[in-house]
């Protein structure tokens, strides 16, 4: 750790069950995405119809994986501040 500088806790311990709820939610919206692609894919793909539901289910797959990998990218760095008070 740099002078000057103090680690700001990330307080993991206390939050793991909201992460584990948020990871769930972006898991079942994803398999939902699927469902509807493959939904599609299997009924209305032959004749064209139904359109909205590709760019829907692409959005319903792709966001969660970006949440995840947003929110894992952040988690990863530490948290470094300036220490207002170098001299402690």
């Amino acid at each position: 750790m740099e002078s000057g500088h103090r680690r700001i806790p990330s307080g993991r311990g206390k939050a793991y069950g909201s992460d584990m709820a948020a990871t769930a939610c972006l898991l079942v919206i994803t398999l939902l995405g699927v469902a509807l692609l493959v939904w599609w894919s299997a009924v209305f793909h032959p004749g064209n119809e139904q359109l909205w539901m590709v760019p829907l289910g692409l959005l319903m797959v792709g966001t969660p994986a970006m949440i995840c990998f947003a929110l894992s990218s952040a988690c990863t760095s530490p948290s470094v501040v300036p220490d207002p008070d170098p001299e402690r």
